[in-house]
């Protein structure tokens, strides 16, 4: 179970292998389906606890599903995008909760997730280290193999490309936004293993963490700078003993982008005004550091009316409209209407619900990386599909995964611990 949960973590890094298709799904659709045929005794024998959140998923799929075989009359010259996209990122979520629950059954949690939070650390930190070979290089391909991971297709016309020309650089993913969020879950692994394995050695844990943050403000990602960071810094303080640095910390890092963007030092939006100019201009704050996105003149509000216009209810199905949503929830609104936004937020309170009700069997690491996760999937989710969108995705279903199916196995201490101070006759009835 543990050298599977490593396979199906290291693909979701993988490169497009054939077409839109990426290393994941080969790998990952034939491991879900020998789990589902070999091991449907233990899926049947076993209480199957993330079901609220899966039933709430496969809900959402439904309506969805509805608007594909019906829909509605296309609005004017929006179109739809792949309908196998769009099912393709609807599944997903669905086959890493079925395996993580399956793990759940056949391994440790804790071992479960340590192997996970270590690969995806590792595999951030390398990336780290490509994005920074690019910002010094000023070149966005100088690793030939790059391009495949970028896009199925030719590798001029993929977001990471147009981006390396703006000077933002994703390493081996294609959008900037993707890239922070998954730099953000490997900064959350990396504070979980802090947390859970004492205090290893710093000669691995500073290089790593300088390799992911300098890789989220390299790539000049908004997810990660106004998602990863804030939501870090919050796990990090609520340390008593490094409060007090980490807001030192904060207030100087603050000063310097400050002063860095009064000096257009910064590295560029794609609209090509400095990155943190909303920070030292009269302009909308909202609207430049969203990139347009919200704000007065927002791109996506007009997308939301003609969808409430059109087909309120159920939307457009897996088609969508081709358009960027740039947000989960009008993505939801698109392909699912009103129905698939109440769904959504179903999605969201079962999650909560769920790893609030596991204070008892996850340790004070495990709780703590469970909450960040789920928040960053939130907050993030105003700018991009956080939950939709390979393979930022993936990793954070994977985190989420394991974490709401999980039975923890408490540490062999404590319980020696508890055995020592029960009384004789309740340790005779434990044994």
């Amino acid at each position: 179970m543990l050298w599977t949960a490593v396979l199906i973590t290291l693909s979701i890094f993988g490169p497009y292998v054939s077409g839109n298709l990426r290393l994941e799904q080969f790998v990952l659709i034939p491991i879900f389906m020998v789990v589902v045929i070999m091991g449907w005794p233990t899926l049947m024998s076993r209480p199957f606890s993330p079901l609220p959140v899966l039933g709430a998923w496969l809900g959402l799929i439904g309506i969805i599903m509805i608007g594909t075989l019906w829909r509605p009359a296309d609005l004017g010259a929006y179109g739809s995008q792949a309908v196998s996209h769009g099912l393709g990122a609807l599944l997903t979520p669905v086959m890493l909760i079925v395996l993580t629950w399956f793990w759940a059954q056949q391994a440790s949690t804790l071992r479960l997730i340590t192997a996970v939070a270590w690969t995806v650390c590792a595999a951030m930190t390398a990336n780290g280290l490509i994005s920074l070979i690019q910002f010094a290089t000023k070149n966005s391909q100088i690793i030939s193999i790059l391009p495949q991971f970028w896009s199925g297709g030719a590798a001029g016309g993929s977001v990471a490309s147009f981006s390396g020309g703006n000077g933002r650089y994703t390493g081996i993913f294609d959008q900037p936004a993707v890239s922070g969020i998954a730099y953000g879950v490997g900064l959350l692994c990396l504070l979980y293993l802090v947390r859970s394995e004492g205090r290893p050695r710093s000669i691995l844990i500073w290089p790593a963490t300088l390799l992911m943050t300098a890789g989220g403000l390299v790539a000049v990602s908004k997810t990660f700078v106004f998602g990863a960071l804030p939501i870090l810094a919050l796990v990090v303080a609520r340390t008593p003993q490094v409060r007090l640095r980490v807001a030192a910390g904060a207030a100087f890092v603050g000063a310097a982008v400050w002063a860095l963007a009064a000096e257009h030092a910064l590295p560029s939006w794609p609209s090509g005004v400095a990155a943190a100019k909303g920070l030292v201009s009269a302009s909308s704050f909202t609207s430049q550091a969203t990139g347009g996105r919200y704000g007065s003149g927002g791109t996506l509000g007009p997308v939301v009316g003609d969808v409430l216009h059109s087909s309120p209810v159920i939307g457009f199905g897996a088609g969508g409209l081709n358009v960027a949503y740039d947000s989960l929830w009008v993505e939801i609104m698109a392909m699912g209407g009103l129905a698939g936004l109440v769904l959504m937020v179903t999605v969201f309170a079962l999650l909560w619900t769920r790893l609030t009700g596991l204070r008892a069997a996850l340790g004070t690491a495990e709780r703590s990386l469970a909450g960040a996760a789920l928040a960053l999937a939130a907050v993030v989710s105003l700018g991009i599909p956080s939950l939709m969108t390979d393979p930022a995705a993936s990793l954070l279903w994977l985190i989420l995964g394991l974490l709401i199916t999980g039975q923890a196995r408490r540490p062999v201490r404590r319980e020696a611990m508890e055995l020592r101070e029960s009384p004789p006759q309740a340790t005779v009835a434990a044994v």
